[in-house]
């Protein structure tokens, strides 16, 4: 059992030993920081798409409008669960 742990041990002590050395290698850009945000100014594209349920709602439950973060339309709406069910 001793033997076990001591090799499980050294193991662990080598793989980390391992890839210590190889992280930063892997961590290097070849761009600038400057260079980048240059590309992504230039790229003027940027979007965020959160889509679930609820967007079929779209911020309205039984001719309402319920305000303050669609995500939260079922409990702010206090729509039942069976009754939600049918949008997904």
């Amino acid at each position: 059992m001793m033997n076990k742990i001591k090799y499980f041990s050294l193991a662990s002590l080598l793989l980390v030993l391992l890839t210590v050395n190889v992280m930063p290698a892997c961590a290097q850009d070849t761009l600038t920081h400057d260079q980048k945000m240059k590309w992504w100014r230039d790229a003027k594209f940027g979007m965020f798409i959160h889509w679930g349920d609820y967007a079929v709602l779209a911020g309205m439950y039984k001719g309402h409008e319920i305000k303050h973060g669609g995500e939260w339309i079922m409990n702010r709406a206090k729509i039942p669960v069976k009754e939600y069910q049918q949008y997904a």
